[in-house]
């Protein structure tokens, strides 16, 4: 009978045990710290947000760029005070887009953030805003709602066709599309849009997004 006893109790003993575990495991909540304004001292609107290697956070904000290494806030603006819409992180540089005017920021030789812009003087804006940056085969793209621009690396080539304006590249497997304002689904080839899905496919609907998947097959969202 004491042996029963002595088991029946540890039996017990391991069923609390294991209770109280999936209780704990239950309510636990991972360390989520929100941050305002009140505590970047920058302006109130954040439109969009990258990470370098080193895993520090970038956003582009209404003031300028804000950068977040885990620890403290670094705050950096443009020459013209613009708001940047879109960024992207690259090696050692930030890429980002703002009204009339593109580039990125970098260390100099004392380890200060400066910009540099890429905009080029010859090219007659539309009120052109920076509203999307990608990086395809070593080419960076920076697009508006009515051009897109394209960096070599050396120089800078605008694109612009009043009859087939962008509103959004999508970069998928090594090959850069967009999806049209009023219109379907293209190739970007030399400088060109070759239309892949016309717009009728989706009643005309906007495409949001477009995602690689397994087995070669592609994934479109409206």
């Amino acid at each position: 009978k004491m042996r029963l006893k002595a088991i029946f109790y540890a039996f017990l003993i391991c069923i609390l045990s294991f209770a109280s575990l999936s209780c704990k495991a239950l309510s636990f909540m991972p360390i989520i710290t929100n941050y305002n304004s009140f505590a970047y001292h920058f302006g109130i609107q954040n439109w969009s947000c990258t990470q370098d290697e080193r895993g520090t956070m970038y956003f582009g904000n209404n003031n300028g760029m804000l950068v977040f290494d885990g620890y403290e806030w670094n705050k950096f603006t443009l020459p013209n005070k613009g708001i940047i819409r879109s960024l992207l992180a690259d090696g050692n540089r930030i890429y980002v887009g703002s009204y009339t005017d593109f580039g990125y920021f970098a260390r100099n030789s004392k380890g200060e953030m400066t910009y540099h812009s890429l905009w080029p003087s010859q090219y007659k804006s539309h009120n052109d805003e920076i509203w999307n940056i990608i990086k395809v085969n070593g080419h960076i793209y920076f697009q508006s709602f009515c051009s897109y621009f394209d960096f070599d690396g050396k120089r800078v080539t605008p694109y612009y066709n009043s009859k087939q304006l962008p509103f959004w590249l999508y970069q998928v497997k090594g090959e850069v599309y967009a999806q049209l304002i009023n219109g379907g689904i293209c190739r970007l080839h030399q400088g060109k849009y070759q239309t892949i899905i016309p717009a009728k496919t989706f009643h005309s609907d906007n495409v949001m997004g477009i995602y690689s998947l397994a087995q070669g097959k592609t994934l479109l969202i409206t």
